[in-house]
């Protein structure tokens, strides 16, 4: 197995990604995954190399993604205390006529605040939560590679110990 990719994904985990950056990331991922392939003729010594990638992919998917949880709650947070703050003004100050509308308005207040990067609360949110559920899935992914692997591994033995 090529070795690059997995030492690749080793270098830098848990950052604050640019969309260039993170989206070379993800075909890094990707790339890994696709590498890590089971078939049912592996010896021990190929399925011990396969589980410590496998081990990789899932450290740096895991690490990765409690940095975006973290971020994405925080702008979660954000976003429901400036939904509540802007509803509430706009209801103060008579710019609305009733919940619905003062809901709406924060929300419209919200999105076209953008800030120094030309985004908004909604866009950070979205950004974090694309990324969360990608690095979900990875994760789903190696999972059910490493029980694929303990399955193999049970069969190998069940194997040695009939032809013995």
């Amino acid at each position: 197995m090529d070795d690059e990719c997995f030492e690749g994904l080793k270098k830098t985990y848990g950052q604050s990604y640019s969309r260039e950056a993170w989206a070379k990331r993800e075909r890094l991922f990707i790339s890994c995954c696709q590498k890590t392939n089971i078939s049912f003729d592996m010896e021990f010594a190929v399925m011990k190399e396969l589980l410590y990638k496998l081990d990789v992919i899932f450290t740096q998917a895991k690490l990765d993604l409690a940095v975006v949880s973290k971020k994405l709650g925080r702008y979660m947070y954000q976003l429901d205390e400036e939904l509540k703050l802007n509803s509430l003004d706009a209801r103060k100050t008579g710019a609305v006529k009733n919940e619905a509308n003062a809901k709406a308005y924060a929300v419209k207040t919200i999105k076209e605040y953008k800030d120094d990067n030309g985004k908004s609360l909604y866009d950070y949110r979205n950004l974090y939560n694309e990324r969360s559920i990608f690095l979900s899935h990875v994760v789903d992914l190696v999972k059910m590679k490493k029980e694929m692997l303990i399955t193999e591994s049970a069969i190998l033995k069940l194997e040695a110990s009939l032809i013995e």
